[in-house]
């Protein structure tokens, strides 16, 4: 008796395993990762300046450091926005975050 005679189940589940690794893993836009994580490091820094009662945000470590982390996320947006060509919804978004952050980098400074 062959071995998928034994067991009828085994060669399906093999198969449908098969099946699932060959599936294409989806795969976020090219830039859409670091706009990501620098798009949440910017609403939490907005965040934070626009609360009222925090007149000296300088002094808050958490502020100095979010500031820091947007200015050295912006070359790397405006690289995203130089190099994207053929996806219009990944070049928007990076421009809009590139103007947020010029605005409130700006008023920071």
């Amino acid at each position: 008796m062959a071995r998928n005679e034994e067991n009828p189940m085994a060669g399906a589940g093999q198969s449908s395993l098969e099946s699932l690794m060959q599936r294409p893993v989806p795969v976020p836009p090219p830039g859409s990762y670091p706009i990501e994580i620098t798009r949440n490091s910017f609403e939490l820094l907005s965040s934070m300046l626009n609360t009222e009662g925090k007149p000296n945000h300088r002094e808050d470590e958490l502020t100095v450091s979010l500031m820091e982390k947007c200015k050295q996320s912006q070359p790397l947006i405006q690289m995203i926005i130089e190099s994207t060509t053929d996806d219009e919804s990944v070049l928007f978004e990076a421009l809009h975050l590139n103007d947020e952050l010029q605005r409130v980098l700006s008023r920071e400074d």
